[in-house]
């Protein structure tokens, strides 16, 4: 059987239609979605990529904000008494008879306890208790002031204030 030159000529036009066809649907339209994901995902991505970048830079600045508190720590007098301290700071401010105080110690953890003193300073001037309160953070780095509250006082008619202060310390051991 002879094939005539038309059909030779059609044949080969067929093998080469179904050869485009098969190359386009095999390589070239994968190709071409998978570019369009990339193209969507990869902004996606940097952006997440930019935000733990920054996340990881949060953590090694604290990282190394609590390894200098735990020197700090360290480093602070091992038989300081947060108590003993706020009483002689009320006696050296003239202020022992407007503050009753009361202390509590919480263990945090295996390494660390938090000595805790309630002060309340009643019928003091705005003045005293500014003092005070500047005094209390000069004077000993490593307290802190965890809460603060001030009313006006109950007597009317005077600038006297109440104030309830919650005073921290960090310590390593019992």
């Amino acid at each position: 059987m002879r094939i005539s030159s038309r059909e030779k000529q059609l044949s080969i036009g067929l093998a080469v239609f179904v050869g485009t066809v098969t190359f386009y649907m095999v390589l070239v339209k994968p190709s071409v979605a998978r570019l369009e994901t990339l193209e969507r995902v990869v902004p996606e991505k940097l952006v997440a990529l930019q935000e733990l970048q920054s996340q990881c830079r949060q953590y090694v600045t604290l990282q190394e904000r609590i390894g200098k508190l735990q020197e700090q720590i360290a480093s602070g007098p091992g038989d300081f008494m947060l108590l003993s301290f706020l009483d002689g700071l009320a006696e050296k401010l003239k202020l022992t008879d407007k503050v009753v105080m009361k202390g509590e110690t919480h263990k945090l953890d295996a390494t660390y306890t938090e000595a805790t003193v309630t002060l309340e300073l009643q019928h003091v001037t705005l003045k005293e208790l500014m003092e005070f309160l500047s005094r209390l953070r000069s004077e000993n780095s490593l307290v802190t002031i965890s809460n603060l509250s001030i009313s006006r006082g109950d007597t009317g008619g005077t600038d006297l204030l109440n104030s309830t202060v919650r005073v921290s310390y960090l310590r390593i051991g019992s």
